[in-house]
């Protein structure tokens, strides 16, 4: 019950918890593996720090965090969580869809909580949202319709002078291909062209950001799992150029 309860308080489940409702063996050191679809530590992993001080789960007197990286690799990489599994920690937390999916490749056994995962169902994580199964569980990237709309909606707020946007996404994450198509139908309701451009490797980002200066893109719209695993800042640092 200690180990269902702690898990449920990770994906969210008991977050309007006390601290006292989430019991906690006496001396119990829990063990988590973060693996996350990104080649540094970034703002999710410090968050969610903070949120586990806030629920009485502290680093270095009751929870214990080792962390992974996927930097540049964007398909499944089940080696880069092999010693979570080896030394059997009590829970995985994956960020992205190429961590969960690296994740569900390396165990069947040990609790795993996604996070960021686009269109899980649609990716072959879980079985459906009502009823996941297996040993997977937590929150995926909101999509659909509504949600595209509102990003353009966004754009056009903060640049209102924009007519073409640049949507970039990358094949790689099977799960965004649906959100692309989204805002090409979302841009055609509010008369804004939205051009798509598929990135595979961090390398093409400067072909990729020449050609949409030459096809005359105002505003560049990045999907949030290819921003994590090419880094922000990298991707940033080509709106200069």
């Amino acid at each position: 019950m200690d180990r269902i309860k702690f898990i449920a308080t990770l994906g969210g489940g008991l977050l309007i918890a006390s601290r006292a409702a989430i019991a906690q063996p006496a001396g119990k050191v829990w063990r988590i593996g973060f693996v996350g679809s990104s080649a540094i530590p970034g703002t999710y992993s410090d968050a969610f720090r903070t949120g586990l001080d806030a629920l009485g789960f502290t680093v270095g007197q009751n929870v214990s965090i080792e962390y992974r990286w996927l930097g540049d690799r964007l398909s499944p990489t089940p080696e880069v969580v092999a010693d979570f599994v080896q030394r059997n920690v009590d829970v995985i937390v994956a960020y992205g869809s190429p961590a969960v999916l690296s994740a569900k490749e390396a165990t069947k056994s040990i609790s795993i909580v996604m996070v960021g995962a686009r269109d899980p169902v649609e990716q072959g994580i879980i079985a459906s949202l009502a009823r996941p199964g297996g040993n997977i569980t937590g929150i995926s990237a909101a999509t659909g319709p509504a949600i595209a709309s509102k990003r353009l909606a966004l754009i056009k707020e903060a640049v209102p002078r924009a007519s073409r946007v640049g949507h970039l996404w990358s094949s790689m994450f099977p799960g965004t291909k649906p959100h692309v198509d989204e805002m090409r139908r979302a841009g055609d309701q509010l008369r804004m062209t939205v051009s798509s451009f598929d990135v595979a490797r961090p390398d093409e980002l400067a072909t990729t950001f020449a050609t949409m200066k030459r096809e005359g893109v105002d505003v560049v719209s990045v999907e949030a799992a290819l921003k994590e695993a090419f880094e922000a800042d990298r991707i940033r640092a080509w709106f200069g150029t």
